[in-house]
């Protein structure tokens, strides 16, 4: 390969048929157990975004899929960034890329309305879930402070409404009767050197079905004092471009 830095793109959902989508449902694959391409176009189809992650050679080494939702809680409304299916080619775990594009359209979004704002993200994996401390200074749930009752109804109020009955509020995860795709064992398995860590093995304990596809529901602030200093400068970058931009 010739380059081992990756360049991020965020675009509109690709059209139907367009062979994009045939190769991003080929890289989903090669993560993933019991996914269908009809199932992946049926997700893809409700997103908004699609941030591309290329190589130097242009070929598609991972993606994230976005969608901004409204959403009434209680007599207050809010809205969420929601990160759908997310990947990236092991060759290529710590690239940057995905970070930078990703903050850049919060910025874009969060400059859109005066509603608050939240990142929304479901996590199948400890990987995933480690976007949050990486990211965020204040994130929900985590392994040292309970969600306060405004975060905690606005977990419960999309995870009711988004998987009515897979969605456990008791425990905040979506327990799928079926799940669509669970992540590959070897990419689930946590290695012993993980586990020193705390945020992983919070989310182990708060997601033990994790293997089989289970989702714990996270919510994060998305505003820049909140931000890590990496993440911050790229959402403040953001706050200047339209989102019709990013795209």
């Amino acid at each position: 390969m010739s380059t081992r830095r990756l360049t991020g793109s965020c675009i509109a959902v690709p059209p139907r048929h367009a062979e994009l989508r045939r190769q991003m449902f080929e890289l989903f694959r090669r993560h993933y157990d019991d996914v269908t391409f009809e199932c992946f176009t049926r997700d893809l189809e409700e997103k908004e975004h699609v941030i591309l992650l290329r190589d130097g050679d242009g070929v598609l080494r991972g993606f994230s899929t976005v969608r901004t939702f409204e959403l009434a809680v209680g007599d207050e409304l809010v809205r969420l960034l929601f990160s759908g299916d997310t990947i990236i080619e092991h060759g290529w775990w710590g690239d940057q890329a995905l970070g930078r594009a990703w903050s850049e359209l919060a910025g874009a979004t969060r400059a859109q309305s005066p509603l608050p704002l939240y990142w929304l993200l479901l996590s199948k994996g400890h990987r995933t879930y480690l976007y949050l401390p990486l990211f965020f200074h204040t994130f929900f749930p985590r392994h040292d402070a309970v969600p306060p009752a405004r975060e905690k109804a606005i977990i419960d109020a999309f995870g009711s409404w988004k998987y009515g009955p897979d969605y456990d509020p008791a425990r905040g995860v979506v327990a799928f009767a079926a799940a669509p795709g669970r992540l590959r064992e070897d990419l689930a398995e946590v290695g012993e050197h993980r586990l020193r860590n705390e945020h992983v093995r919070f989310f182990l304990a708060a997601n033990p079905g994790y293997a089989e596809g289970h989702e714990l529901v996270c919510l994060a602030p998305l505003e820049a004092a909140n931000m890590k200093l990496f993440a911050r400068q790229c959402f403040e970058r953001g706050l200047s471009i339209p989102v019709e931009a990013t795209a």
